[in-house]
């Protein structure tokens, strides 16, 4: 009796108890607790396998659920980008011809100073309705697809004419290193140039008071790396973690849009991209594109042994 009672006891705690508590961990999950929970089983056994194999299952619905939200917002912003595109992008359009047309008509004006402050007016009006021209457009074509015109690009000779075109302060300093026998990629050369721009731009806003610009690229197996690094104020943790997220700006005149487009750019050509940052030292964005192929999945972050997704990790601290 007393060997009976133990096998009962020892199937109680080793396989009825774990089987309950999975049974009503797995019942309270639902869409709003699914974040927040957890049904993994400390062991080796099969009770305990199942439980990380169900844990597996959460953190795939997990992702899903985050990107069917972000899917909802996206279609969201899209309809009313088209709704209200479509009301302002018409008359934006006019108040750009009237600008032109103000500036042939201020040129016959004998009074110097006069026809100046006219014309700074002009120009201000035809910069902010330019400006937010760009804003309709980026809303509209946030849930667009992307098309690609796909060339061959050297993304050297690239960087240093958006280095030539871009208005560096004299208190900052550039540099570029790129390794030698640097490869061409397949690319459409427009939509990357936007978005080594926009982080370049972004790197000189954020070093007001001087600093180090740095851009570095290498070919590492069958991607190439560019990384842009600055010695600006750096981003906080809690904005970091929203840094790619449509309409999220920290800048008074920032669209929030501008990272956004990046990433979207950067994931249609099958690369990914990273930032890290330290508050008071700096910030790099690194990117990760294929060599001259197709673009196709990009599943295989190890293929070359390195963990693209904390690369960045060893190298920032190393070029501020």
């Amino acid at each position: 009796i007393s060997i009976g009672m133990l096998a009962i006891l020892a199937l109680n705690r080793l396989v009825i108890m774990p089987l309950s508590k999975l049974s009503g961990e797995v019942a309270e999950i639902n869409p709003q607790t699914i974040n927040e929970t957890s049904v993994a089983i400390p062991g080796d056994d099969e009770i305990a396998r199942l439980s990380q194999d169900i844990e597996g299952m959460l953190k795939t619905l997990r992702e899903y659920q985050n990107k069917m939200k972000e899917t909802e917002r996206m279609i969201s912003i899209g309809a009313t980008a088209t709704m209200v595109g479509h009301d302002l992008r018409n008359p934006l359009q006019v108040v750009v011809m009237l600008t032109d047309l103000i500036k042939k008509k201020i040129n016959r004006l004998s009074d110097d100073e006069q026809h100046q402050e006219i014309e700074r007016l002009n120009n201000r009006i035809k910069e902010q309705a330019t400006y937010m021209n760009k804003i309709v457009s980026d809303l509209q074509g946030l849930t667009k697809g992307l098309s690609l015109e796909i060339e061959d690009v050297y993304l050297v000779d690239m960087v240093e004419d958006i280095l030539e075109s871009v208005q560096i302060p004299e208190n900052i300093f550039s540099q570029v290193y790129f390794e030698e026998d640097f490869p061409e990629i397949f690319a459409d050369r427009a939509k990357i140039q936007r978005v080594l721009t926009n982080l370049i731009i972004n790197a000189i806003q954020s070093m007001q008071t001087g600093g180090e610009l740095v851009v570095r690229g290498h070919k590492d197996g069958k991607k190439v790396c560019i990384s842009v690094i600055d010695t600006g104020c750096g981003i906080t943790k809690t904005n970091l973690d929203k840094i790619f997220d449509p309409l999220f700006t920290t800048k008074a005149k920032g669209t929030g849009l501008g990272l956004t487009v990046c990433k979207r750019i950067v994931e249609a050509h099958s690369g990914e991209i990273f930032v890290k940052s330290h508050q008071g030292v700096g910030t790099m964005f690194t990117i990760f594109l294929p060599i001259k192929q197709e673009p196709k999945s990009f599943e295989d972050k190890t293929e070359t042994g390195i963990d693209y997704a904390s690369y960045h990790e060893h190298i920032l601290p190393s070029c501020l």
